[in-house]
């Protein structure tokens, strides 16, 4: 089929269709109509199983990456957070974009792309997830006959590389013509296989709600602030992204830091974690709410290697963190002394609102 007869069927069953890539795997979702499921997993198996990559998409999809590429100095926080995951990791791939460079995509040929779903798309690599209303029996049924032919492969490992924290700071100003400073200062995290994950997910949402009402509603100097980090196969950062005028960028970027080694020297309470805790999980209740979240979310879990149960697990898990544990991994990933910085902005500005500015 072309991508007009795919498009055009899909539209005929009220479904989407789409495909992605991350820093950690690849995928393939649809969404339809309950009433309309078996022809939509159809021509859903169809895709996955049978892709052409004819030229003509091959170009049409170089040419919007290279756009991507190509604009991404027009994105502030976007530049800043690669610049930032440059500087952080020095042996892992999550160092590089997952769009690619001009460079890479110009090598890019049909045999490569071929070559990676033959890799990669196959049957002891894939997990697949369903939710919604739908003849389980039957599905699983034409699974495996739909599935027959796909090649079993060989699971690729992910995240196996691993970056040792730096032994000093390591802050970086790169001089570029913008309106506000965009910066990321960051750690290394772990993965989340990791036994530090939960507590370690519950002390980043403790110290962000704090620097986030501080600094974007008590002192009003954010554009943006939060402090977050992904959900990762292999070693995740954790990173406070902000952007502020040249003039509060010696501020703000020194006054996080005071913050955390604060935050992170006094500890939380059993009070305050109680509150951090039922605010994570209101956001990951909100986060699964649709099928499409729900079927995401156990797909993701399983291909961990956690189990797809696991996302029933973790409410129960978070739960049961103490604040000891919130302590203790917040002391052993965020030394305020060995930091990771990238900072985008006028540099010169900056640097003359620090002198000018009175001491404290």
């Amino acid at each position: 089929m072309s991508a007009q007869d795919i498009t055009e069927r899909a539209d005929a069953l009220g479904m989407t269709l789409q495909t992605g890539g991350t820093a950690d795997y690849a995928e393939v979702t649809c969404q339809a109509p309950s009433r309309n499921f078996t022809k939509a997993w159809d021509l859903y198996r169809q895709v996955l199983l049978s892709p052409t990559f004819p030229a003509s998409e091959v170009a049409k999809v170089r040419e919007d990456l290279l756009r991507q590429v190509k604009s991404l100095g027009d994105r502030p926080f976007d530049y800043t957070n690669l610049k930032f995951k440059s500087l952080l990791y020095k042996n892992s791939p999550y160092r590089r974009s997952v769009v690619g460079d001009t460079v890479s995509l110009a090598k890019i040929r049909i045999a490569d792309l071929r070559q990676a779903y033959e890799t990669m798309f196959c049957g002891k690599n894939m997990v697949v997830s369903i939710v919604g209303d739908f003849d389980a029996a039957g599905v699983l049924e034409s699974s495996w006959r739909g599935f027959a032919a796909l090649r079993p492969g060989a699971a690729i490992a992910v995240g196996d590389a691993r970056d040792e924290p730096p032994h000093e700071t390591r802050p970086v100003f790169v001089d570029k013509d913008q309106e506000q400073v965009t910066y990321n200062t960051g750690w290394l995290g772990c993965s989340v296989r990791d036994p530090d994950y939960v507590p370690l997910r519950a002390a980043v949402s403790a110290i962000g709600d704090k620097l986030f009402f501080k600094y974007v509603y008590e002192r009003g100097v954010a554009y943006r602030s939060w402090f977050y980090m992904s959900d990762r196969l292999g070693q995740a950062s954790a990173q406070n992204e902000m952007g502020v005028t040249s003039a509060n960028y010696q501020m703000a970027s020194s006054g996080v830091l005071e913050d955390i080694a604060q935050m992170t020297r006094d500890g939380v309470t059993p009070t305050a974690l109680k509150e951090v805790i039922e605010k994570t999980l209101s956001r990951y209740f909100l986060g699964g709410q649709t099928n499409a979240e729900q079927a995401q979310r156990l797909c993701y879990f399983e291909m961990a290697g956690l189990g797809y149960e696991y996302a029933d697990r973790y409410p129960e898990m978070l739960r049961k963190v103490t604040p000891e544990e919130v302590n203790t991994v917040a002391r052993k990933y965020f030394d305020s002394a060995r930091y990771t910085r990238a900072a985008v902005g006028k540099e010169e500005v900056a640097a003359k609102a620090s002198t000018s500015a009175p001491s404290r």
